[in-house]
């Protein structure tokens, strides 16, 4: 479970730390970058969406000013999770397209 947020390619700059970056490729379309030292997921970028970059949340030390939009994949999420909000969810991902 995690929070992502996305902003366009050229809005995203690395102040530290790209060079620990590591890639994953998780499908034909489908990159993840990690840290190599921590193994901390950090970014996801998707060829069929080049133009955004998809940024785990919890990687960021600055606030961000935007509220969640929708949770996705709750037809799968834990038994034990009893979050409930306003938001609307999605039992699968969401075509961000």
């Amino acid at each position: 479970m995690g929070a992502y947020g996305s902003v366009h390619t050229q809005d995203f700059l690395w102040t530290q730390g790209e060079e620990l970056l590591s890639l994953y490729q998780q499908k034909e379309t489908t990159t993840r970058k990690f840290c190599s030292k921590c193994g901390s997921y950090l970014i996801t970028t998707h060829s069929a969406d080049p133009d955004n970059l998809f940024i785990s949340l919890g990687a960021l030390d600055s606030l961000i000013d935007s509220a969640p939009e929708f949770r996705q994949f709750v037809g799968s999420k834990a038994v034990w999770d009893k979050y409930e909000n306003k938001l609307p969810e999605h039992n699968e991902g969401v075509d961000w397209r």
